[in-house]
């Protein structure tokens, strides 16, 4: 990849009939403030978008005055993608609705094609669930594209859990537990899920709080979004000398405790000391990409976690990944 910090991230949103991604779409677009964030659809009949936040509609595209970008994807998916990176203004992010009897598997691999590479990543996959539907799938198995849907997922949805009671969303988590093991679940209601944690963005909160982190350019430090029903937790790792390996720094993000979300951040490794390597964490899903050179600026790790329940120790969960040099310290 010529420059990996260029390339625009992609999260495609899966999940089967009747699940809620619509939903959960229609709240991620009212979360985002100031964020160019894209969100390609398959109708636009299906996204109920507030009058007062439309500015522009323009063939297959829906400008809203909050930044985002909503597109009809009628063509081919590269297609609708390049025509958004040769805008004016660039989409920081770009959200794909899966249609609901589709493979994700196969979209995603889209993304990894020698030309589409260069210029876009996978940010994750996102697979919404009924709660509903899985008491059912409990008793008679789904069609295999459910599994295909769940199995491809970084991340779980568990919507529309206020229409279950606690026992029968337990006995879904567990369900989900059984064929998608060690993929974060997250339950919601009306599809409200944080958009941090669906998109990545969430260390721009922690910068606005965090003296350890580097000041944070995004209207979300000044304007934290609203709660969406679950509290999460943050924590960084920083280390100003070398980690020892890839595979080592990998072996401590797999061992991260089930409860982590998300991470992100780069790392300063000693077999390739000039530039920076990008670090992308979603779920069990670890990607590793080379970043822009230090020029100026000392070498360092930098991590940063989100998760559903408080992280302690950071030191010892990356002891083994760290050269010889000063030690680290996690930051809350």
């Amino acid at each position: 990849m010529d420059n990996p910090d260029a390339a625009i991230p992609v999260t495609l949103l899966s999940g089967f009939l009747g699940a809620g991604k619509t939903t959960l779409l229609n709240h991620l677009l009212q979360q985002t403030r100031g964020r160019r964030l894209a969100v390609l659809v398959n109708d636009f009949g299906d996204v109920n978008v507030d009058a007062h936040l439309v500015e522009q509609v323009e063939g297959d595209t829906l400008a809203l005055t909050n930044g985002c970008i909503c597109c009809t994807r009628r063509d081919d998916l590269v297609a609708a993608m390049q025509a958004l990176r040769e805008r004016p203004e660039a989409p920081e992010h770009i959200v794909v609705e899966a249609s609901g009897v589709s493979d994700p598997w196969a979209i995603a691999g889209t993304l990894r094609l020698p030309g589409v590479r260069p210029f876009f990543r996978l940010g994750g996959v996102v697979t919404v669930v009924d709660a509903g539907a899985v008491a059912a799938w409990r008793d008679a198995e789904p069609e295999a594209l459910v599994f295909d849907q769940i199995r491809a997922a970084n991340l779980l949805v568990l919507n529309k859990i206020d229409l279950v009671g606690e026992s029968a969303r337990d006995a879904a988590m567990r369900w989900l537990d059984r064929f998608a093991g060690g993929t974060p679940v997250l339950p919601a209601a009306h599809g409200r899920v944080d958009a941090g944690v669906l998109l990545g963005t969430f260390e721009a909160r922690t910068a606005a709080t965090d003296p350890g982190l580097p000041a944070a350019d995004h209207p979300d430090a000044d304007h934290p979004e609203a709660d969406h029903g679950e509290a999460f937790a943050t924590a960084s790792f920083y280390h100003p000398g070398p980690m020892r390996s890839l595979p080592a720094v990998q072996q401590a993000l797999r061992a991260m405790p089930p409860s982590v979300l998300r991470g992100k951040g780069w790392i300063y490794l000693e077999a390739l000391p000039d530039r920076r390597i990008l670090v992308q964490q979603v779920g069990r899903r670890i990607d590793f990409e080379p970043g822009r050179p230090w020029g100026s600026e000392s070498p360092h790790t930098r991590l940063v976690f989100i998760s559903r329940e408080p992280l302690a120790d950071l030191d010892r969960m990356f002891a083994e990944a760290v050269a010889e040099g000063p030690e680290s310290s996690p930051r809350m």
